[in-house]
């Protein structure tokens, strides 16, 4: 899984209905922010392990809204610099209003820092229902979660935010909701094998694994996301 994506933070004010990440049906604030010595030290263990990013995305949430995120663009530029050259790096960003500028002054500052995304002024319509777990629908088989799905290692990439490492970019927003201890803490033991071991518990609450559809800016929760969501909104 040769792309590495950090959720620098949860925190998005855009609310899109039906956000892989939850950002707006669990909203979060700076105490699930990735830290910028964390990620420095993700980007030089990436250089003492030899590990051939091909692309590092700086993510959220918003990013910008990480006060931090100047820091972790840095770390990854250095990365790019002293070890992978050939590592393209990004921010990507839904252009916030108040806090683009700074974007702009990372990518002034940084050259080769790329920026992902395209301006938005209202939320994004997702096509597919995230909080749709295939665990509460009863024709789902149950016993083939450990497969994963495609988008995993063909598209999306390892994904890191503050507790660790994940098998992709949705499963930690799975984990900060449900509360699962499922992340892998340090580089050196992420492998095939420790971040497949996750799709059991993530696939399950992912209602991405069965291309669950959904209509307009319609939001449809099963009972496990019911739940979930109400114990992590009254911690």
């Amino acid at each position: 899984m040769p792309h590495l994506r950090a959720n620098i933070t949860y925190v998005c004010d855009l609310k899109c209905p039906n956000c892989n990440r939850a950002c707006g049906v669990a909203p979060s604030s700076a105490a699930e922010n990735m830290k910028a010595d964390a990620f420095w030290k993700i980007m030089e263990d990436s250089v003492a392990l030899e590990k051939k990013w091909t692309k590092i995305i700086l993510t959220g949430g918003e990013p910008s809204l990480n006060p931090d995120m100047l820091a972790f663009a840095e770390a990854a530029m250095w990365y790019r610099a002293k070890f992978n050259p050939e590592c393209n790096v990004w921010i990507s960003t839904y252009f916030h209003p108040k806090m683009f500028h700074k974007v702009e002054e990372a990518v002034a500052k940084l050259p080769g820092l790329n920026i992902m995304g395209n301006p938005k002024e209202k939320p994004r319509i997702h096509n597919y229902a995230p909080y749709m777990a295939p665990m509460d629908n009863p024709s789902i088989p149950q016993d083939h979660f450990y497969a994963g799905c495609h988008l995993v290692g063909s598209l999306c990439g390892t994904t890191v935010d503050y507790k660790g490492f994940y098998c992709c970019p949705i499963a930690p927003a799975i984990a900060r909701v449900f509360g699962l201890d499922i992340a892998v803490r340090e580089l050196k033991d992420v492998s095939i094998d420790s971040l497949t071991a996750q799709y059991d518990q993530a696939c399950r609450r992912c209602g991405q694994y069965t291309y669950c559809k959904t209509i307009g800016s319609q939001e449809p929760i099963s009972k496990s996301w019911e739940e979930a969501l109400k114990a992590y909104c009254n911690k």
